[in-house]
């Protein structure tokens, strides 16, 4: 999602948080001149914020000339678990390398905010605030970019998934003994410990939708 304050990206941000927690549906139409007067805006920026938001992947222009919210499928599941078996290695070695203590100040204040989550709104963009945290300190952009994008639509199926099976829940145990291994310096087993952690998740979810796609 984009960062800088400025009219088009807090349009980007607030259409793609409503799109993680699952506040506007996959198939759904976004209408320009609702957004404008949401946001007290022309439809400049509104044009510019969908044609970014085409861009990461949230939504798609069709042959009617109008924007609709992505529909994500069991294939983008087993994508993304494939190629984010491939970079989660790279990069987590380079970053725990270079946490420090601010890093680890950082961690537990993002983990504790997870920790008081009450629903998936108020746990996504924390989780996602503790990756971009971790992958930042790997100092590998082009991956560390890579991965949140498949974060952040990873996040949808998360959502959808919250939903469907009406529980939520997020236990941290697991991320605070992965920031115990790294203050020790036992790299490898962190690693291991993570990426066995999102992997099993990752087979949870393809288990999940590969039945509901089996009823239907």
């Amino acid at each position: 999602m984009a960062t800088k304050n400025t009219k088009v990206n807090i349009i980007v941000n607030s259409i793609a948080e409503g799109i993680i927690n699952h506040e506007l549906k996959p198939g759904e139409r976004l209408i320009e001149s609702k957004i404008a007067k949401k946001f007290n805006s022309s439809r400049i920026p509104v044009r510019e914020a969908l044609r970014l938001l085409e861009k990461e992947g949230y939504v798609i222009y069709n042959s009617f000339s109008s924007y609709h919210i992505k529909n994500y499928y069991l294939s983008n599941l087993e994508e993304i678990l494939l190629l984010y078996k491939t970079l989660s290695k790279i990069i987590l070695e380079k970053a725990i390398a270079n946490f420090d203590s601010n890093f680890y100040k950082k961690a537990k204040k993002i983990l504790s905010a997870i920790n008081e989550a009450k629903d998936f709104k108020g746990y996504s963009p924390n989780f996602l605030r503790f990756f971009e945290l971790v992958y930042g300190y790997a100092k590998m952009p082009f991956i560390k970019d890579t991965m949140m994008s498949m974060l952040h639509k990873n996040m949808v199926i998360v959502g959808i998934f919250y939903k469907e099976i009406n529980n939520f829940s997020f236990p941290i145990g697991q991320y605070n003994y992965f920031l115990e291994l790294c203050k020790k310096g036992e790299i490898k087993q962190a690693v291991l410990m993570w990426n066995n952690r999102h992997e099993k998740i990752f087979k949870e979810l393809i288990k999940h939708f590969r039945k509901n796609n089996k009823k239907k």
